[in-house]
């Protein structure tokens, strides 16, 4: 099993599926931008955020934050559904290329020969990255909510 490893060049495989990942950042990056304009055009979503800062940023720090949502609404003029859509679109497109590379490192390492057409090779991987995503949705609530969730059950 470990010359097997040694064997498969992880290193490089590894790194396709590193940078593939960070890549797919990019676009996610800027569909939160997409969220913070919804978010700075609506003053009762303003006067929430800025009441929860409260209770432990100081006054600047919320200053600042509120100021950056209002400029984002502003700057993106309404069109934060194209860029949220979009941004979500390329970042599953790159997200599921870093799948794709940790599939092909899998197979590399057990030496078997991918045999499945192409988009059913790509539509795997897309499942598998937004299973992911889910996946990470999922725990991220339950880390922040899951006192809240299990007094409510």
């Amino acid at each position: 099993m470990t010359e097997r490893v040694r064997d498969a060049d992880l290193g490089t495989n590894a790194a396709a599926v590193a940078y593939n990942a960070f890549l797919a950042l990019v676009p996610l990056g800027l569909a939160m931008l997409g969220v913070a304009a919804i978010v700075g055009g609506s003053e009762a979503a303003l006067d929430r955020v800025d009441s929860t800062l409260a209770s432990f940023a100081p006054e600047p720090v919320r200053r600042f934050i509120v100021d950056l949502l209002v400029d984002s609404e502003t700057r993106l003029g309404g069109q934060h559904g194209w860029l949220i859509a979009g941004s979500v679109l390329l970042a599953l497109f790159l997200g599921s290329r870093a799948v794709a590379a940790l599939q092909r490192a899998l197979a590399h390492v057990e030496d078997r020969v991918e045999k499945r057409p192409l988009v059913q090779f790509r539509l795997v991987a897309v499942g598998l990255t937004v299973g992911g995503g889910i996946a990470l949705l999922v725990t991220s609530f339950l880390l922040v909510a899951g006192t809240e969730v299990i007094r409510f059950l």
